[in-house]
C-alpha cells in the first residue's frame, strides 16, 4: 500500500488523562500515535472502529514517521522565533 506525500493534512495535539495522543489525517487515513498507535481507513470506516494499524504495518510507519517529520520541523521553526 502506498501512502502519498502530505499534501492536506490535518495534525491534532489531545491531551487525554495526562498521555498526549498526536492524531495526523490524510488522504483517506486516520494515523493516531498515542500509547498504542491506530490507524483507520475513514473512507471505509468513518466511525473509527477497525483498528487497522496491525495488519498495514507499513502505512502506520509511514505516517507515524511523517507525524515525527512534521513536529521535528514545527519544533525548528518554533526554536527560529524566540
Amino acid at each position: 500500500m502506498i501512502v502519498r506525500p502530505m499534501r492536506k493534512a490535518i495534525i491534532r495535539t489531545v491531551l487525554l488523562d495526562g498521555s498526549s495522543l498526536r492524531a495526523l489525517r490524510t488522504g483517506k487515513y486516520l494515523f493516531i500515535e498515542a500509547p498504542r498507535k491506530e490507524l483507520y481507513d475513514q473512507s471505509a470506516d468513518p466511525r473509527a472502529e477497525h483498528n487497522l494499524s496491525a495488519t498495514s504495518v507499513a502505512v502506520t510507519n509511514t505516517l507515524g514517521s511523517q507525524l515525527r517529520c512534521f513536529r521535528q520541523k514545527r519544533a525548528r521553526q518554533e526554536k527560529r522565533r524566540k
